[in-house]
């Protein structure tokens, strides 16, 4: 159950992204990115003509132990270090990145800040995720949760 929550965790430290970032890494909402190559591409040994269409899928990247240790967990410190460019992309990558992905990242924070901020919220512990892939990825049947309103907490 989570018991305290203020928005001063959120806008009071460096480290405000880090839960969004893990969770998006895990839990991507976005399928990954397509593109189209503009000129032949050597890929070990297979050129790929020019205009040819090219899927990148971010789950396999995102969840690779080469660029991300124990990836099956759940860990904020690993956005403290260096990551190799190209492998965390939730919202698509490069001049065709998501134009919106700031505003829904802002938006996000906001919307769970205030939820926090206003219940707390309990998880049956034997529900296990099954997703759907649709336009984006999301919990099949949704997800259980219980939620009850928090007595307003002043210093928040």
């Amino acid at each position: 159950m989570i018991r305290y929550f203020c928005f001063a965790i959120i806008w009071g430290s460096n480290h405000h992204d880090l839960p969004e970032q893990e969770t998006l890494r895990i839990h991507p909402v976005a399928l990954g990115t397509v593109r189209e190559n503009h000129e032949p591409f050597d890929l070990n040994g297979v050129v790929l003509p020019k205009g040819t269409w090219l899927s990148f899928y971010n789950r396999p990247l995102h969840m690779d132990s080469k660029y991300f240790s124990e990836p099956y967990k759940f860990k904020l410190d690993r956005w403290n270090e260096k990551h190799t460019q190209g492998t965390f992309f939730p919202f698509s990558l490069g001049a065709r990145d998501c134009i919106g992905k700031d505003l829904a990242m802002k938006e996000a924070k906001m919307a769970i800040a205030t939820l926090l901020k206003n219940f707390d919220f309990e998880f049956d512990p034997s529900w296990k995720l099954k997703k759907t892939t649709q336009l984006s990825v999301i919990p099949v049947n949704g997800v259980p949760v219980t939620a009850r309103r928090r007595v307003a907490n002043p210093q928040c």
